[in-house]
């Protein structure tokens, strides 16, 4: 059953400039990511894991804050679709942050990385790069529709 959908009071909503910042980061991060899982471990891979880390930490804990000040906002406003795919970006988001710190930590004590880890971090990442932004299409769909009715 559908609840209502509302509008997010403007004081509530975060400023367009944080999200395509964030969005240019996540970029970024799948970017470099790639680079690191095709270029051969070394002290220059070495050196982009950290860096890849470092962003990647911090990136995740704005975005963890961001789902939970997201989700105390929206929580009784969303279909059940939309909350399931809300949950499994913020899952998402979790699995892609403990992988990294795993992985991070393999390859920069122990100079190789763990297979089964880097399992877990791309199918984090792909999970995230599914829930997230079919999220945000049904959630902008379902507000243009609620704009339509209004007139």
């Amino acid at each position: 059953m559908d609840t209502v959908v509302s509008e997010v009071p403007k004081a509530k909503a975060w400023p367009a400039l944080v999200k395509v910042l964030a969005a240019g980061l996540l970029l970024y991060e799948a970017m470099s990511g790639l680079a690191i899982y095709l270029m051969p471990m070394g002290d220059e891979a070495r050196s982009e894991v950290l860096s890849h880390a470092v962003l990647g930490i911090s990136l995740s804990l704005f975005l963890l804050i961001f789902q939970f000040r997201h989700w105390r906002t929206h929580r009784n406003r969303s279909t059940l679709l939309v909350r399931a795919l809300g949950y499994t970006g913020v899952l998402a988001t979790l699995g892609i942050a403990l992988s990294g710190l795993v992985l991070t930590n393999a390859v920069l004590i122990r100079e190789t990385s763990e297979p089964a880890w880097d399992l877990v971090h791309m199918a984090s990442v792909v999970l995230f790069m599914l829930a997230v932004p079919a999220h945000l299409i049904i959630g902008a769909y379902r507000r243009r529709k609620l704009a339509e009715k209004r007139g």
